[in-house]
């Protein structure tokens, strides 16, 4: 577990959260041997905070939804294009404390080993969203019909592509249904053992939206898809401001602390953040030499140069000329849009509801930029100034961030026709 993370688990427990990660480390075993559990309302894991389906609404592409085409093979336009099939994707909400694949003690117990006995093993875990998906769509019995579905369409797709493209008498088709044929094959053999799993992450305290690859196929293509995202908004900044449209789409919302309309260099609805990010080493105990006592942050680099490193507002340890552990430093990109300025709280200080759409995928990348406005995120302990932004009025005290919408492209059926058409997904905050 991370620092942050044995602190949320001690802070849950009534726990004392100053020390280095030995001493956390060593106060969540004591708490655990004298049975004291989280609390309900702090941990995120009461009844009523439990994942849910989401059922998306699906939008086609102009060129495709007029076709008039009479094959399959017309209809698909370029056999080039992989991408999933929307049966075999599964969109659900994660509430906030849960975290989207097993934690690392999680990872050894399934495997058996037991002959680890360290502190961080016998550590408790957060509840995992990828295995209670998974155990729902074993044994509920939606569940086992999604799966179902989810096999038969992908089935019927790979039919319909590997016979329309057997018909072209074209050599260079030829090859790729041959490639595509193989490529089937492969599929098929993994889907025995292949296990539901998420396509991306959502840090433990962000609630919203993941999407779920229900075969080997869907997770690969959908992969791609978000990796691509990534990769093309890394290299092509402007894209964004021109308003390009992208094959995955994610916005997010959020409160953060502040009236953002006060800020004389930002007094404007929208905007652009572009701070690379990447990691720095930090020490746990102040002039220490030894080089395992300390952890990773996050961190992203305010000057545009590499050398400094900035992780919170007004903590002049983490402001310091910092270097970033070598390779680690990435591009990074945000729209901000602000939704509603000059909110009030219970504690009648300013907050501001903004939108957020990351075009890269860097590490707690909208936690930072927004931190690195002056504006952290409301409930954010690890990037903001924990005394004076979190409010426990405000979603319970918790991170106040949420991934409202996603859109991914995708295959789907209608009419015994294949078109090419957009996943829509949407999901309201608590807050």
């Amino acid at each position: 577990m991370t620092v942050k993370e044995l602190r949320d688990e001690l802070r849950s427990r009534g726990g004392k959260i100053s020390g280095r990660k030995p001493d956390l480390i060593q106060r969540l075993i004591d708490l655990d041997e004298k049975g004291v559990v989280s609390s309900p309302q702090t941990s995120g894991r009461d009844n009523d905070e439990e994942w849910y389906v989401l059922e998306p609404v699906i939008s086609d592409a102009s060129h495709h939804a007029n076709a008039s085409a009479n094959s399959t093979f017309d209809q698909l336009g370029s056999v080039h294009i992989e991408l999933p099939v929307l049966t075999t994707l599964l969109f659900v909400n994660k509430p906030s404390g849960m975290s989207t694949l097993p934690t690392r003690q999680q990872l050894l117990q399934k495997i058996g080993d037991n002959s680890r006995n360290d502190d961080e093993f016998r550590l408790p875990s957060f509840p995992c969203l990828s295995d209670s998906v998974k155990d729902w769509l074993i044994n509920h019995p939606d569940g086992i019909k999604r799966m179902e579905r989810a096999k038969k369409d992908e089935d019927q797709w790979w039919n319909s592509l590997l016979q329309s493209m057997s018909c072209v008498n074209d050599r260079n088709i030829q090859k790729i249904w041959k490639k595509k044929k193989r490529q089937r094959e492969k599929q098929a053999e993994k889907l025995s053992t292949f296990e539901p799993r998420p396509v991306h992450r959502l840090d433990i305290d962000t609630s919203g939206i993941v999407c779920i690859a229900l075969t080997p196929y869907a997770l690969r293509t959908a992969g791609m898809l978000f990796e691509q995202k990534s990769r093309e908004s890394s290299e092509n900044k402007r894209s964004k401001e021109k308003g390009n449209t992208q094959s995955v789409e994610k916005r997010y919302v959020a409160l953060v602390e502040g009236d953002m309309k006060s800020k004389d260099n930002k007094n404007q609805e929208q905007f652009i953040i572009s701070h690379s990010i990447g990691k720095i080493w930090v020490q746990d105990s102040p002039g220490s030499d030894a080089s395992d006592d300390g952890h990773h942050e996050w961190a992203c680099d305010i000057l545009g140069n590499g050398r400094v490193a900035f992780c919170r507002p007004g903590d002049t340890d983490r402001q310091m000329p910092l270097k970033f552990v070598h390779g680690t430093l990435r591009d990074a990109l945000t729209s901000c849009r602000v939704v509603d300025m000059g909110l009030k709280n219970t504690s009648k200080m300013d907050v501001t509801r903004i939108e957020l759409t990351p075009h890269t995928g860097r590490g707690h990348q909208l936690r930072l930029h927004m931190a690195s406005l002056g504006h952290p995120i409301v409930g954010d302990e690890m990037h903001g100034l924990f005394k004076q932004n979190k409010f426990p009025e405000l979603n319970g005290g918790k991170l106040c961030l949420h991934a409202s919408n996603l859109s991914i492209e995708c295959w789907r059926w209608h009419d015994n026709k294949i078109l090419r058409g957009r996943a829509i997904v949407s999901s309201q905050p608590q807050f």
